[in-house]
């Protein structure tokens, strides 16, 4: 297998209802994994989405189980299952035409894409707000907008990543990985818009990409993001030649996944719910018994 050990997998926590607080999350954990009261208390705090601790496949299997009773949103994905999302694909170069988006890639393939093809935009590098700008100690939501399956960020320092390391990864709902590099990337599509800085192409970028896909979310959050122990044991194709950054691979695939968890339950729900629809209609449609002749008195 790619990644070792491939039996680890990353307990994480989505969401969960207001109701449920911290430390109901580790009274319902405590009984499964070997982590002192202090220890598990540290890694549950804090708002989800994140990553409370790599266990062995069994344990984070019944921790999720536990957690699932108690109405949480969660899941344990392995190395290797944000492995399987394939290698990244470098884009040199977007073309907007009559037929729609191209992106050109470093492997010199052209790609053709729809806006609704993307699940999810992830930025290395997330510009400063205003807000920001005014009152920079002030914990803010997350910048991941239009969508009902939204993951949210709350309460979380604040901390400002090197600008020559801005990256997005755009993540396909059939599970492709595409990437923008700042150092490795034609600004081309912004025309006149293009400046001398990538900080400055990237931040442009970044807008022109979300009117492209103004209805697929935007998550900027990566600096604030506890990266778990264990995550530089992902290995990536060509992740040499793509000079990856293993920190924000892992956080990128981690949350499409999580994402993409979040979507397979919607659906499942979705379709619960159209079957019970459906079979109420047909139970109203089947022809009654005709009542029983009355006997004459």
């Amino acid at each position: 297998m790619p990644n070792e050990p491939s039996t680890t997998r990353f307990l994480s926590l989505i969401g969960r209802p207001t109701v449920i607080t911290e430390e109901r999350i580790v009274q319902a954990l405590m009984p499964i994994v070997n982590h002192d009261e202090a220890t598990l208390t540290a890694q549950c705090s804090g708002m989800p989405p994140l990553v409370i601790s790599p266990f062995p496949g069994p344990i984070a299997r019944a921790a999720v189980a536990a957690l699932e009773n108690i109405h949480c949103t969660t899941f344990a994905p392995t190395l290797n299952d944000l492995h399987d999302l394939g290698p990244t694909m470098k884009i040199r170069a977007v073309h907007l035409d009559e037929s729609g988006i191209i992106f050109e890639t470093w492997q010199d393939h052209l790609q053709r894409v729809e806006p609704t093809d993307f699940r999810l935009l992830v930025s290395k590098y997330a510009p400063p707000s205003a807000a920001d700008l005014e009152n920079p100690d002030s914990p803010e939501d997350s910048a991941i907008r239009h969508s009902p399956t939204a993951i949210h960020f709350r309460n979380m320092p604040k901390l400002s990543p090197r600008k020559q390391d801005a990256a997005l990864d755009l993540h396909t709902k059939d599970g492709r990985v595409f990437q923008v590099d700042a150092k490795q990337f034609a600004f081309d599509i912004l025309g006149s818009r293009k400046q001398e800085s990538n900080h400055d192409n990237m931040v442009a970028l970044q807008k022109e990409l979300d009117a492209l896909f103004p209805k697929t979310p935007l998550d900027t959050n990566f600096a604030k993001f506890n990266l778990p122990q264990g995550y530089k044991r992902l290995k990536l194709s060509r992740a040499a030649l793509n000079n990856e950054q293993l920190d924000f691979a892992y956080y990128s695939r981690w949350l499409a996944l999580a994402y993409q968890h979040v979507a397979d339950i919607n659906a499942a729900a979705a379709a619960e719910a159209t079957a019970q629809t459906e079979s109420e209609s047909e139970s109203e449609s089947e022809p009654q018994p005709a009542p029983p002749p009355q006997q004459d008195s």
